[in-house]
């Protein structure tokens, strides 16, 4: 294998830990214990653990090694602040060309995370969550966003599962929000969800600048 693949290997690794629960915030990622669970030198481990670095999802500090950081509220803000638009752009992109097959996979999503809402499994939501914004990636057929994506997935799942009961009324709103969003991307035009969309961040963006406070909020445009 060359060396770029087992760099790969080994960010998928860890960000697959992530997602699943295995490695949660706060928690310490050995090198030597990843080089040898994975079967891999050192060295591709430590370039792993800089690009995640770079991307916001491993902490490097000396003496201490390599950490999942916690989701603090700036964290949350700027995270939300990215996937707004590229939501938006994803579910305009799907509409253009909406098929059956996505709407069930879409419908799927709703469905289980439904399901985790009612046993007040946060973590399953998020999980939900990811499944749906997979799929919305996917089908958006737009192969710069489907890697910008990939760069936000773990993060947007520590976003789910540590703001979503903070930014919204319960579980159960995280999932009527979703339905609504497929409902309508069934049956309304491209206005009416962009507006949907827009109101929805703006009431999240709100409630995500009240949990960073006015000293820390970034400034906003009048």
């Amino acid at each position: 294998m060359s060396r770029r693949s087992l760099v790969d290997g080994v960010r998928d690794a860890i960000i697959e830990a992530v997602i699943t629960g295995r490695l949660a915030p706060g928690d310490r990622v050995i090198e030597a214990t990843l080089s040898r669970e994975l079967g891999v030198s050192r060295g591709p481990v430590r370039e792993a653990f800089r690009e995640l670095a770079e991307q916001g999802l491993l902490v490097l500090a000396p003496h201490r090694g390599a950490t999942v950081p916690l989701v603090t509220e700036r964290d949350a803000y700027e995270i939300y602040s990215i996937l707004t638009f590229t939501e938006r752009l994803a579910l305009r992109l799907v509409k253009e060309h909406l098929s059956g097959a996505m709407l069930g996979t879409f419908k799927e999503a709703v469905r289980e995370m439904r399901a985790a809402a009612e046993r007040g499994d946060a973590p399953g939501v998020a999980h939900a969550d990811l499944a749906f914004n997979d799929a919305l990636y996917a089908f958006a057929g737009h192969r710069r966003l489907a890697r910008l994506w990939q760069g936000l997935k773990a993060q947007c799942y520590l976003l789910v599962r540590e703001y979503a009961p903070r930014t919204y009324a319960s579980l159960s709103a995280v999932v009527e929000h979703h339905a609504t969003i497929v409902d309508l991307i069934e049956h309304a035009g491209w206005a009416e969800l962009r507006r949907y969309l827009e109101a929805n961040a703006d009431r999240v963006d709100a409630r995500l600048l009240e949990l960073l406070g006015p000293a820390d909020a970034a400034p906003r445009e009048a």
